[in-house]
């Protein structure tokens, strides 16, 4: 019985990752559930009124995209930094896709960085979000053995 997706790590190395690949989209639909566990878990009421989803679950969105791109999240793997741009709310009950981009990889101080840029849009292209997210991704060299 393998790991349950939540916790699942994927292999693929820095070295194996392409500049400029592209991946997805991946559908996802913004669920009742997303928004009571969140509001459960930051003590706060769900906005029933018009039923949107905070914007704090964009990155468990995103996080679910990367995980399917990717088989998994990276082992070893640290986020360096994250930006969020947000364009408009999501619904509940609303479809979205979610787009990965290797926007850059570099090497700084030895280690490997990898930028994932993510774009959250409606099926009607409508932009919900967008963020880039900066990892330190582990390769075949051990961190600081990159020249």
């Amino acid at each position: 019985m393998g790991l349950p997706e939540s916790e699942r790590l994927t292999s693929i190395l820095w070295e194996d990752i392409p500049p400029g690949a592209e991946y997805g989209p991946y559908e996802d639909v913004a669920r009742h559930e997303d928004r009571d566990l969140w509001a459960e878990v930051y003590e706060r009421r769900p906005d029933d009124e018009g039923a949107t989803i905070p914007p704090g679950l964009i990155p468990v969105y995103i996080l679910r995209a990367l995980r399917l791109a990717f088989n998994g999240i990276p082992a070893g793997g640290v986020l360096a930094r994250q930006t969020f741009t947000f364009s408009r709310p999501l619904r509940v009950g609303e479809s979205f896709q979610t787009t990965i981009r290797v926007a850059e990889k570099y090497l700084r101080r030895g280690r490997p960085y990898v930028v994932l840029a993510f774009t959250i849009r409606l099926p009607d292209g409508t932009l919900v979000a967008e963020s880039h997210k900066h990892l330190i991704w582990p390769g075949r060299e051990p961190i600081g053995a990159h020249p």
